[in-house]
């Protein structure tokens, strides 16, 4: 049949089911109650009203189903990306050497990239996710939707339901409470799917913590079985939602029984759309454990729920298992074994205990240091790591001050190169010997800087104070005052002063150094140390 005889017969065929009563109703978007109202200006002055302002629209409800028939979802087809409703840390956004915002800490340029590199299609779609649009596709990637964007159309989510009854595959990403509107936004299609979100934020108590004095950056053990968490034995959240699937669905990951589902109000931030409550335990907020991801089938397709955007981005990713995870949703949504990454040879891990994490943002910890060895691994082309439990492969090692990994020894023997911060106490367990620590003021014998251009080098810079341990041995690569401060010592490289890369002298993750003598110097070290490892 020629193909205008076959548009001609499928035009008759969609005729004919119309007339004969197939479609004889319509379905209108149903209006939303705002879960804020009267809406505070600083969020209407934002464009937070805007997906309020735009009709649902309406939709013939079999037609989704019949053109998704005639072009039903392919496990080779493409990932469809919407772009339409979610513009917040997109799929190719990138944490590189001189960005300093939020959107790029938390972009998922690195998550998508194991996909990328099996070969998956990736399709950015900024029309409407109609039926037209989602034929032959494999999946649907929904990243937290945002209330300045477009509403869900009344035909959009006709056409995500067809589809995925169909065997389409869908994976959405929500966040803590209302965040940017985006669980409100969502209403129309998690009501369809029978999904909650409540406006709330999971919260948890040391050591299921990823800072002493955070309740909502979580360390999550308690992971239950399934194809989403094959080889998943810890996570790191930051600030999840309350995921609650329909009943045959089954419940990703929680947090401990002595967690709590924190409400919004009130919420700590009154000018800001990233809400969150107070994320201290009062009455009324029991303890109990808290699902923070959902997955199931609907229909004959796939769906998962992750209740966290900031676990996936540049700034988290590399945490525990999240990458891991994250290439298992996408696999299993589109039906696909998909390969995950692993920490190989080729990247590098960060070791870590329970006061010196990687993620820690007090100012003893040290995520700003990490955020910069990511900047570096991205710059060289080296993922990297961070992990207290999981498994490690690297041949490149950071061991944290009080890193209690299980088989921290072996790993630094097996290691190429391990970059220590020494204190009396991890010394002692790795077998090395430390001396008297001295005061000293400024830094001899700067190394290479491996990014010349960056503007933290052509920032003015104040002398670090340092208090060196005493070191005897090795070839002193960086001095302060004469006493040793970086050691080559074999396959270690020795920091003899940690606290020098602490935040308290590094300042914020998204601090500018350059701004400010006193870190920028710090910052200036913290490169050439971190570049020694690549």
């Amino acid at each position: 049949m020629s193909p205008r005889l076959k548009t001609a017969a499928a035009t008759g065929t969609l005729i004919a089911l119309f007339l004969g009563g197939a479609w004889a109703t319509v379905d209108g978007g149903q209006h939303e109650t705002p879960w804020m109202d009267p809406l505070p200006q600083w969020a209407v002055d934002q464009g937070y009203n805007d997906f309020r302002d735009e009709s649902a629209g309406w939709a013939l409800p079999g037609y989704a189903a019949w053109r998704i028939a005639q072009d039903p979802p392919r496990g080779d087809g493409p990932l469809i990306i919407d772009r339409v409703h979610s513009s917040k840390q997109p799929h190719d956004s990138h944490l590189d050497s001189d960005d300093y915002g939020y959107s790029t800490m938390f972009g998922l340029g690195r998550a998508f990239e194991p996909i990328r590199e099996e070969g998956v299609a990736l399709q950015e779609e900024y029309r409407a996710l109609d039926a037209g649009a989602l034929a032959g596709a494999s999946a649907v990637f929904v990243n937290l939707p945002s209330g300045d964007n477009a509403p869900f159309g009344q035909h959009e989510i006709e056409a995500l339901d067809a589809f995925v009854q169909a065997g389409g595959g869908l994976v959405v990403v929500a966040d803590h409470t209302d965040c940017y509107f985006h669980a409100e936004q969502l209403a129309p299609l998690t009501r369809r799917l029978g999904v909650e979100l409540p406006p709330t934020t999971a919260c948890d108590i040391p050591p299921n913590t990823l800072s002493v004095k955070t309740r909502a950056w979580l360390h999550v053990t308690d992971v239950r079985e399934h194809p989403v968490t094959r080889q998943v034995e810890a996570l790191g959240v930051a600030t999840a939602a309350e995921v609650l699937g329909p009943a045959a669905w089954t419940p990703l990951f929680w947090t401990s029984p002595g967690g709590w589902s924190d409400v919004w109000d009130p919420y700590r931030k009154p000018q800001s759309a990233g809400f969150t409550g107070d994320l201290e335990q009062h009455e009324g907020e029991e303890s109990r454990p808290v699902v923070m991801a959902s997955a199931g089938s609907h229909g004959q397709g796939r769906v998962v729920f992750l209740g966290d955007q900031n676990m996936l981005g540049s700034a988290l990713i590399g945490v525990e298992d999240n990458a891991r995870l994250f290439g298992n949703a996408i696999g299993w949504a589109m039906g696909l074994d998909l390969p995950v990454p692993v920490r190989g040879p080729g990247s590098v891990t960060t070791l870590t205990g329970d006061s010196s994490l990687c993620t820690s943002w007090v100012p003893e910890g040290y995520r700003t240091f990490s955020v910069q060895l990511m900047r570096l691994g991205r710059h060289h082309l080296t993922p990297e790591f961070c992990t207290r439990v999981g498994e490690v492969e690297s041949e490149r090692l950071v061991v944290l001050p009080d890193a209690m990994h299980p088989k921290l020894d072996a790993l630094v023997k097996q290691a190429e190169l391990s970059l220590i911060m020494a204190t009396p106490e991890l010394a002692e367990r790795l077998g090395l010997v430390l001396g008297e620590r001295t005061e000293v003021t400024g830094v001899e014998g700067d190394l290479a800087s491996p990014f010349p251009d960056h503007p933290v080098w052509s920032a003015e810079t104040a002398p670090l104070t340092v208090r060196p341990y005493g070191y005897e041995g090795g070839e002193v690569l960086l001095s302060a005052g004469g006493a040793p401060l970086l050691v080559r010592d074999g396959d270690l490289l020795v920091v003899l002063d940690p606290a020098l890369f602490t935040q308290q002298r590094m300042g914020g993750e998204r601090e500018k150094p350059w701004t400010k003598p006193e870190l920028a110097r710090h910052h200036q070290v913290a490169f050439q140390v971190l570049n020694l490892l690549f």
